[in-house]
């Protein structure tokens, strides 16, 4: 029988297919695919992973180099004087969205009433969803609102007034002034019972609560 002997050009497709299927081999033997991975890759997000409940939460400071002598600069008025006033912005003003600890400490009724009664007593106008106080900013007569309602913790003024025209932009300033003044202060201890009892709200123990204190 004749022998045919191949040269080196029929041997190069068989040798680069072995390379390859080695090649693969190898890669596959040293994949983890379809196994997770022990511990959580992090993306960054240094609240992943954290408690985030509705219900309570730490009362601490929100905002850092606050001169709080500002707060001289508003005093409480009769709630007539806020007859008519119009809501301006949550609390949490731009940054309602989402559950973070912070936008979730600034949607709590018992932490923001226990700021505000640091510096101005106790609320004279509660409501089965809430409370009111009506402040006026001495240096203009503007009068605001700082309240909470079915929508949370909020910020109001009198926009209108027969009187005197009302800057806007001004009445604007001053209710976000008020709102970074609130954002300073550390709130005391506190609570206030809500439709009959139903639903109880405050701080304790540098914690606020939403329903009943933590245990």
């Amino acid at each position: 029988m004749k022998r045919v002997r191949a040269n080196a050009n029929d041997r190069a497709p068989l040798v680069s297919s072995l390379a390859i299927l080695l090649v693969l081999s190898l890669t596959l033997s040293s994949c983890e695919c379809g196994t997770s991975p022990t511990e959580p890759v992090s993306h960054g997000d240094p609240t992943r992973g954290a408690e985030r409940s509705p219900s309570h939460g730490p009362a601490g400071r929100l905002a850092e180099g606050v001169d709080l002598t500002g707060i001289a600069d508003f005093e409480r008025v009769d709630l007539a004087l806020a007859d008519r006033a119009e809501r301006a912005r949550s609390w949490s003003g731009r940054d309602a969205l989402g559950r973070s600890p912070l936008v979730l400490a600034r949607s709590s009724l018992g932490n923001w009433l226990c700021r505000l009664e640091v510096h101005f007593g106790v609320p004279t106008e509660v409501t089965a969803s809430g409370f009111r106080y009506a402040l006026r900013e001495r240096e203009s007569g503007y009068v605001l609102t700082a309240f909470a309602d079915a929508s949370g913790p909020a910020l109001g003024g009198v926009l209108r007034d027969d009187q005197r025209p009302i800057d806007l932009e001004r009445m604007t300033a001053i209710i976000d002034r008020f709102a970074t003044l609130m954002d300073a202060t550390v709130p005391e201890d506190c609570r206030l019972e809500l439709a009959e009892g139903a639903r109880v709200v405050g701080v304790s123990a540098g914690e606020w609560f939403e329903d009943a204190p933590r245990e």
